[in-house]
């Protein structure tokens, strides 16, 4: 527990929005035992909104290929 309370001290001394963003991801991954961590922000105004991921953290997990893409055999 004392490890945990150490790291949520060291994260308070960041200033940086974005170091701040990666150390979270990294505590959350390493403290909840998750494969992946992401943090996203929600960006723009009322005429549009859209969601950017600001960090990451953990294993790279493979993308499943595209539900309407040809398999390797249907392929010439």
């Amino acid at each position: 527990m004392s490890d945990l309370i150490d790291r949520l001290a060291r994260l308070t001394r960041l200033r940086d929005i974005d170091a701040l963003d990666v150390a979270v991801c990294g505590l959350a991954r390493d403290v909840l035992a998750c494969q992946q961590v992401h943090i996203h922000r929600l960006v723009g105004d009322h005429r549009g909104r859209s969601w950017i991921t600001t960090a990451s953290s953990g294993v790279a997990l493979p993308t499943p290929a595209e539900p309407h893409a040809p398999g390797v055999e249907e392929r010439p």
